[in-house]
């Protein structure tokens, strides 16, 4: 084997040590990733909290005024949702007459 070719075998070999070093990405569950997009979607479904920092801690009455908030939102859409598909219902049982 010529010079040029063993600079190139060791030059193939000290990059594959390179790509051995550990993960780049960890999530709080202690799983590693070695790419991005890996600890994206790991991320999305952790059943470790991912808590946001920023957002400030919220008493137990606040909370539950959120929740009656967020459920009263939940039955005006169910409503209005109930009676679009009666309309498109209606609508339908006109085409077939």
């Amino acid at each position: 084997a010529t010079v040029k070719h063993q600079n190139r075998a060791n030059d193939t070999k000290s990059a594959t040590n390179d790509t051995t070093k550990s993960p780049n990405y960890e999530c709080i569950c202690k799983n590693t990733y070695k790419y991005k997009s890996g600890y994206y979607k790991h991320k999305k479904t952790c059943l470790e909290k991912h808590i946001n920092i920023d957002e400030p801690e919220l008493t137990e009455k606040e909370l539950i005024i959120l929740l009656i908030k967020d459920n009263k939102a939940l039955q005006e859409n169910a409503r209005a949702l109930k009676q679009r598909k009666t309309y498109f219902n209606t609508l339908n049982e006109r085409e077939v007459i």
